[in-house]
């Protein structure tokens, strides 16, 4: 059972509360430095960490970005030549060259063992002759690509420029080679197909012609001299054979300069995988400390903030609290140093460079460095290693 609570027992808890409350205020305007300097640590226990934690999460973001950099130059033969973007499009270009290459490969060498009796089902659907033709062209257009290349027109390939002046002649001997043997395969086809019209689809398409015609009675000599010599014509067509020799030399070429062309752009792939893993390893390590760093640094803004809010609540309260102990003719520390200025230095310079010396991490502090008054807001001084737990110094 609850006792009453009279008006006595009321207006003593208020007195209470006031006398309290202005105790408070004379506390805290008589302790003003303290009370301050207690605020300012309370938030250092806070700020501290986290702004430890920022700046490891800054420093290894930047280790990270010059360990990327240095990747990137290592693939630089020459340092004030630079081309890593065309680098990446170059990797990427050679890696497509060389599926190209090994899928026309495996389909015509898995097609032909097919038909020798050993069963491989690789690309099934597709004709060699169509699978050659690809590769074939897709060879001068890389044995091309290559020439510019080392030449130096194009920078696609960085490992092309470790070339001795030797190498590089020799190599360039290589890339004309393949380009003329690539060439030389299309022209020995085209001139095969060409050779085939001209002695068998060109004369069978005349005779043809000439048996559909209707021949007129009593034709003269003429018309059948014309037609004993087509008949001619069609029995040379007929007994032609083409020189075997041709598509044998044609298909030769071509996978030499596929099998060629196929070499070089795998090595000049291989950077592709280097970059893939060099952006998902860069990917995993920075995401994280990026992300962990802008909410931290979100966090210390918010810390910072409060920190000016409760320090001008203080100010305010510490005001109010000096205004009450001047009615009793007390005087604040800066106001008596105003009176008795031949003592001013002395006394104040320890404290405000004691706290100093907690304020920041352990290390010889100036002992030249001014005091700011006692009547303005106290600021951190920052360290050598950067600590400034409210950003003011920054």
């Amino acid at each position: 059972m609850t006792l009453p609570v009279t008006q006595d027992t009321l207006i003593v808890a208020l007195v209470a509360i006031v006398i309290a409350g202005v105790g408070g205020l004379c506390w805290l305007g008589a302790n003003r430095d303290g009370v301050t300097r207690l605020n300012a640590c309370c938030m250092m226990f806070i700020y501290s960490p986290l702004q430890m934690i920022v700046e490891w999460c800054r420093s290894s973001r930047q280790a990270i970005r010059a360990w990327v950099r240095e990747q990137i130059q290592g693939e630089s033969p020459n340092q004030s030549n630079r081309h890593y973007i065309m680098w990446v499009f170059g990797a990427l270009i050679y890696t497509v060259l060389t599926v190209i290459f090994l899928t026309c490969e495996l389909g015509v060498l898995g097609q032909t063992f097919d038909s020798l009796g050993l069963e491989a089902n690789l690309l099934t659907e597709t004709s060699p002759g169509m699978l050659m033709a690809i590769a074939t062209w897709t060879a001068a257009i890389a044995w091309g690509l290559f020439l510019f290349d080392v030449m130096g027109v194009t920078h696609l390939a960085p490992w092309m420029g470790n070339f001795k002046p030797f190498l590089r002649g020799v190599f360039i001997a290589i890339c004309i080679l393949g380009i003329m043997v690539a060439v030389t395969s299309q022209f020995l086809l085209g001139y095969y197909r060409t050779d085939i019209i001209v002695h068998e689809i060109l004369p069978g398409a005349q005779v043809a012609q000439v048996r559909e015609a209707p021949v007129a009675e009593g034709g003269d000599e003429i018309d059948a001299a014309i037609a004993r010599l087509q008949e001619s014509v069609v029995a040379t067509a007929q007994s032609y054979v083409p020189q075997a020799w041709i598509p044998l030399v044609a298909f030769l070429c071509a996978n030499a300069a596929v099998i060629g062309a196929g070499l070089v752009s795998f090595n000049g792939a291989l950077p592709m995988l280097k970059w893939i893993i060099l952006f998902c390893i860069t990917a995993a390590a920075f995401l994280p400390l990026a992300v962990t760093g802008g909410v931290l640094s979100l966090i210390l803004e918010l810390v910072n903030r409060a920190h000016g809010i409760l320090q001008t609540g203080l100010d305010m309260a510490i005001d109010q609290g000096q205004a009450i102990l001047g009615l009793f003719g007390w005087q604040p520390k800066e106001r008596q140093l105003e009176n008795a200025p031949q003592a001013a230095s002395a006394p104040e310079a320890a404290p405000a460079g004691e706290f100093e010396t907690i304020a920041s991490e352990p290390g010889p502090a100036p002992a030249d460095k001014p005091e700011s008054s006692q009547g303005e807001e106290f600021n951190y001084t920052v360290s050598s290693k950067g600590f400034d737990p409210m950003g003011v110094g920054a």
